[in-house]
């Protein structure tokens, strides 16, 4: 089970970068004495040395997160009454009081008597998978921000050459189109760079539908095209 379960398992999780390990573990439970059998690796997800500590049910379930303990013992009730699988995602605070984020999945099997008299399971450590994907999701959030910011200033300098005005004047048109057309603000910003590219940013301009208020000097703004924050994208 432990190296082909854990094998296929892993090609699901978010990869990690070159050189990280990923802790994965095994463990079987004795139901009747409430003794565990841990691999090496799950005494380390929990902070221990193999045989520095004599597993049991007892301090595995201490080591979890508190708002977490419930859900756990009633899915192992749930899996100890009827057998069958069972997988819960959950937190793990180890021997030194660092907090894991793990995967633990139970395979319990009844005995010839129909009651379930022990219970196998592995324990995978998502902690660094986790943060991978959450630092990479800002990252490209930040890289989407900045293109955004970047591809709006383009607009507003195309604006202010072709109609002699200011920053924020060329702001308000590129907002007031954005509103009147229901179109976000980056997007009316890419379509005039990627015309002006083209030789055709006067031409592009000229379509906004706000462009000839803006020209005959009045905002046409409504208070709602007013207020949009100089930062939208």
């Amino acid at each position: 089970m432990e190296g082909a379960v854990l094998s296929r398992f892993d090609t699901y999780l978010f990869p990690l970068a070159e050189g990280q390990k990923r802790l994965a573990g095994t463990f079987g439970l004795d139901v009747a004495s409430g003794t565990m059998e841990w691999s090496e690796e799950l005494f380390a997800i929990h902070g221990f040395a193999p045989g520095e500590v004599v597993p049991t049910i007892t301090l595995w379930m201490s080591h979890k997160h508190p708002d977490d303990r419930e859900p756990i013992r009633k899915l192992l009730v749930g899996v100890l009454q009827t057998g069958g699988q069972a997988a819960v995602l959950h937190r793990v605070i180890d021997a030194r009081g660092k907090h894991h984020q793990v995967l633990s999945s139970f395979d319990a099997s009844p005995a010839g008597t129909g009651a379930v008299e022990c219970v196998q399971g592995f324990m995978v450590d998502l902690t660094r998978s986790i943060h991978e994907e959450a630092r990479q999701a800002a990252d490209d959030a930040l890289h989407g921000a900045f293109a955004h910011k970047s591809v709006i200033e383009q607009a507003k300098g195309i604006i202010m050459a072709l109609r002699s005005v200011d920053a924020e004047t060329a702001f308000e048109l590129l907002s007031a189109e954005s509103q009147h057309t229901n179109t976000k603000l980056h997007c009316i910003a890419t379509a005039l760079v990627s015309a002006t590219a083209h030789g055709e940013a006067a031409g592009a301009l000229a379509l906004f539908k706000t462009a000839g208020a803006f020209e005959a000097g009045k905002d046409t703004t409504n208070p709602v095209c007013s207020e949009v924050t100089r930062e939208p994208w």
